[in-house]
């Protein structure tokens, strides 16, 4: 397989810092993970709602919810 090089570039705006622990959580499915990280982006007093996330996502209902649900059994 070809090596394959991922480009970091430096932001000053519209970026999110994140804590690597559920990132490094080798019991999280990469979709958890990526949910995880959409839910961080998200201003301090939002709420989770199904509809609104199902909107920003190519992935339906029942992947979402088994997503969410993952986060939950894992503690966060």
């Amino acid at each position: 397989m070809a090596e394959t090089k991922f480009v970091k570039t430096k932001k000053e705006k519209n970026y999110t810092t994140l804590d690597n622990t559920f990132i490094k959580d080798v019991s999280l499915s990469w979709k958890a993970k990526g949910l995880m990280t959409y839910f961080l982006s998200l201003p301090d007093d939002w709420t989770i709602n199904f509809s609104e996330i199902e909107k920003h996502s190519s992935d339906g209902r029942d992947s979402l919810r088994s997503a969410i649900k993952e986060l939950k059994e894992h503690g966060y």
